[in-house]
């Protein structure tokens, strides 16, 4: 038996350890579109915050045309963000891909921690950090 309260571990490292962040320091948001055998070009986002109106704009302007081709076949998925949930998108999203989209709480739900379903967060999050990326770079692609 023993006595947990007499018990200390010490780790190697210092759990409350923080680092310092730039406020406000730049930030990018990337839509991206994976499939089968198919990679649509990454769209990157000029506006600091993703609203209902920016992600409706994004998928009437550049998402839908691009995925007409692959009409009726294809199956839309989006995960929870905010903006995923507007109204607006979910109308937009019932008209384009009729019962065909994954995401919120129709027609579809998404599933939670699934890795055969989720490739983005799986596969792409992954692989994108395994590279070597400089923040300079965001920045010299700002200029």
């Amino acid at each position: 038996m023993v006595n947990r309260h007499n018990v200390r571990i010490w780790g190697s490292e210092n759990p409350h350890v923080s680092a310092q962040l730039q406020r406000d320091s730049p930030k990018v948001n990337v839509w991206c579109s994976l499939m089968y055998n198919n990679v649509i070009e990454p769209f990157l986002f000029t506006e600091k915050s993703i609203t209902v109106n920016v992600y409706l704009d994004l998928l009437q302007l550049f998402i839908a045309p691009q995925l007409e081709e692959f009409q009726p076949w294809i199956m839309f998925q989006q995960d929870g963000a905010p903006a995923h949930w507007g109204y607006l998108v979910r109308d937009f999203l019932d008209e384009t891909f009729p019962d065909r989209w994954i995401g919120g709480d129709r027609p579809t739900p998404w599933p939670p921690r699934s890795p055969d379903i989720t490739p983005l967060d799986f596969f792409l999050l992954g692989a994108i950090s395994r590279t070597e990326f400089l923040p300079h770079q965001l920045l010299a692609s700002k200029n």
